[in-house]
């Protein structure tokens, strides 16, 4: 009972130290070039220190006055960023806010998570052209699954793709 009280306390301090750290157009941690980037419709992440290449079966993006989402569904996971400003290359988005910043991920369409004040990530826009609907990014993210009750940890994620454009 004691570390279920104390988990998110522990987790978040780490998340916190982390996000504290410099980020860069080279983020995350491995600092792959852009020129290394997964090609097309692809992403290379580290799920549970598992090293893992995905294709990205679809890919949205909604746009609006109030916020930005920016949907990608792989094939062993999906994962939806929600930000209430616009979606600019180089940016660096702490997803730390379920009123402004969030994402909300689901693996193997079993465990299924939303970032929140203790668990956070960072979304990291690298290349992102409104017209062609092409984006290249990259992403951290810890939480916690209530529905598998385990934490979900996603690292080193890079992904490029072309994402349909919707306003609403």
């Amino acid at each position: 009972m004691i570390f279920r009280i104390i988990q998110p306390i522990i987790l978040s301090v780490t998340v916190a130290a982390i996000l504290i750290l410099p980020t860069t157009a080279k983020f995350p941690a491995n600092n792959q070039p852009l020129a290394e980037l997964p090609g097309e419709n692809k992403t290379v992440y580290t799920l549970n220190d598992s090293t893992q290449t995905d294709s990205i079966r679809y890919s949205l993006i909604y746009i609006s006055e109030k916020e930005n989402i920016l949907e990608l569904l792989a094939e062993n996971f999906s994962i939806r960023f929600q930000v209430n400003e616009p979606l600019k290359q180089n940016t660096n988005y702490v997803l730390d806010n379920p009123g402004k910043r969030l994402a909300t991920v689901n693996v193997d369409n079993l465990c299924y998570a939303t970032t929140d004040e203790y668990y956070t990530g960072t979304l990291l826009i690298h290349k992102f052209d409104k017209e062609s609907g092409s984006v290249q990014g990259s992403f951290e993210i810890v939480v916690h699954s209530a529905t598998c009750d385990s934490i979900i940890r996603i690292q080193d994620a890079h992904f490029k793709t072309r994402a349909k454009i919707s306003y609403y």
